[in-house]
């Protein structure tokens, strides 16, 4: 979904430069407006200083222009002289591509809008001669009557990556995680070959009441029931393939680089003594857990293959948290049961499990001792599963 007029809460329009401030002030409860996922978003926003949650990228994407042939190609080849002095950009404000337009051109080389149907009318109104945007989120405008009656192009070149995600409040994990494993139910509906059933749709009445606060008690099911899997909502968009976007068969590759945006801050404050990374800088090493099932005991290549990683990980973390030596780390290796392994990070016997399999049951509180726990984005997808 992209910004465009219609996006109003009571009333309020929801722009590029304000959607920020609308989910820190509560206003929205998420962001699914097409936002990629930046390292710097997460940390710290640079409108609100406030860092953000992000779901697993429920699509991959890139910028590209629409335009002008020739003005076009003066885009993607960064050229400001000669015919191409009267280049004019416009693109979402406070977005990925305003960013990258920063880096790549002079100010005076690009206009703003405060939304998608802002920036296509400019286009159209001749205040440009080129548009910069999602190339998803263009395709219609790209293959419309006006657009192809004044001649304009889509580039072929990608000039940005674009992971795009559903973006919620730090300050709320357990909807954060609902939010995630809504969309990891879609992609699972797709994956299984499930659909769209209103038969196996089910409110929540009669006897069975859904308790106010626990997430556990929520069917993540009825989101492919009631709605559809996600080949079957995404096949509703003006997209003309799915590319890298394609359900992973073991053939495919899921593995995509987080842009890291700008990370050219003031620092936050000083974390306070309850803070994991403070505690690890302190002390001077990571007690880093590497967590290799019980099903690998007699397959040694696998069991050596998973032990390896999870050490090279251990060790690039800690240099990356103490001042470049990856010798400051405590290995301990978390093969009894799959549970131990979250006692132990639940009880600061270890600061981090490397290798653990996201799990649903894992991910929210099991109990008074044992809370949920945070999950990274993938960073590897093996097939060594027991059977």
């Amino acid at each position: 979904m992209v910004l465009g007029d219609a996006n109003k809460y009571e009333g309020v329009p929801l722009t590029f430069a304000s959607r920020w401030k609308s989910l820190n002030n509560q206003v929205v409860d998420l962001l699914l407006l097409g936002d990629t996922h930046t390292i710097e978003r997460e940390v710290k926003e640079s409108s609100t200083g406030a860092g953000f949650s992000f779901s697993t990228p429920y699509n991959y994407d890139g910028m590209v222009y629409l335009g002008t042939k020739s003005y076009v190609d003066c885009a993607e080849a960064q050229k400001r002289y000669g015919d191409c002095l009267s280049l004019k950009i416009c693109a979402g404000e406070a977005s990925t591509h305003h960013s990258f337009l920063q880096k790549a051109f002079p100010s005076d080389y690009f206009k703003l809008g405060s939304t998608l149907d802002d920036i296509i009318t400019m286009l159209f109104n001749q205040e440009c001669n080129v548009l910069a945007f999602d190339k998803s989120a263009i395709l219609s405008t790209a293959s419309s009557e006006e657009a192809i009656s004044r001649g304009y192009v889509l580039g072929t070149q990608m000039k940005t990556k674009e992971p795009l995600a559903i973006v919620t409040r730090n300050s709320d994990r357990v909807f954060s995680d609902v939010v995630n494993w809504v969309l990891q139910a879609l992609l699972f509906g797709e994956e299984q070959g499930l659909s769209r059933d209103p038969a196996r749709c089910h409110n929540y009445s009669g006897s069975t009441e859904l308790s106010l606060h626990s997430a556990t008690d929520l069917n993540f099911m009825n989101a492919i029931y009631c709605v559809g899997n996600y080949g079957e909502i995404i096949s509703s968009l003006p997209i003309d393939k799915r590319g890298m976007n394609e359900i992973n068969d073991g053939s495919t590759g899921m593995l995509y680089a987080i842009p890291f945006g700008n990370l050219d801050t003031e620092e936050s404050a000083e974390p306070s003594a309850a803070n994991t990374m403070e505690k690890i800088r302190r002390k001077g090493k990571l007690n880093c857990g590497i967590v290799i099932p019980e099903w690998m005991d007699g397959r040694i290549t696998v069991r050596s293959h998973h032990k390896s990683m999870g050490t090279l990980y251990c060790q690039t973390l800690a240099a990356a948290l103490l001042n470049g030596n990856p010798k400051a780390v405590k290995f301990v290796m978390c093969d009894e049961s799959e549970l131990n392994s979250y006692i132990s990070l639940a009880n600061g016997e270890v600061d981090v499990l490397v290798g653990g399999a996201i799990q649903r049951r894992y991910d929210f509180e099991r109990s008074a001792s044992l809370g949920g726990f945070h999950f990274s984005t993938p960073y590897y997808y093996g097939d060594e599963g027991p059977g």
